[in-house]
């Protein structure tokens, strides 16, 4: 199945593009969550292992975070 496939029926179907930003919200919530774990371990010297390695990982993760955030933004403008 093409990918231009997915996106068409993602769009066509109420019930699937619920779902998709439903997992959409809970992927974000749950990147917030491991943010502020992950930020007070490192933080607090708790991580036991390099710190650049931990500050890479807590830069890639809020990163990532922005970038989903940003996605599901315009996912809920798309209502028009």
């Amino acid at each position: 199945m093409r990918m231009a496939n997915v996106v068409y029926r993602v769009r066509r179907d109420k019930h699937l593009r619920r779902l998709c930003k439903l997992s959409l919200n809970l992927a974000i919530l749950s990147l917030l969550g491991f943010l502020v774990w992950f930020g007070l371990r490192l933080f607090t010297g708790a991580w036991g292992r390099d710190p650049l390695l931990g500050g890479l990982v807590f830069v890639c993760a809020l990163t990532m975070f922005i970038y989903l955030s940003r996605l599901g933004l315009r996912a809920v403008g798309d209502r028009a």
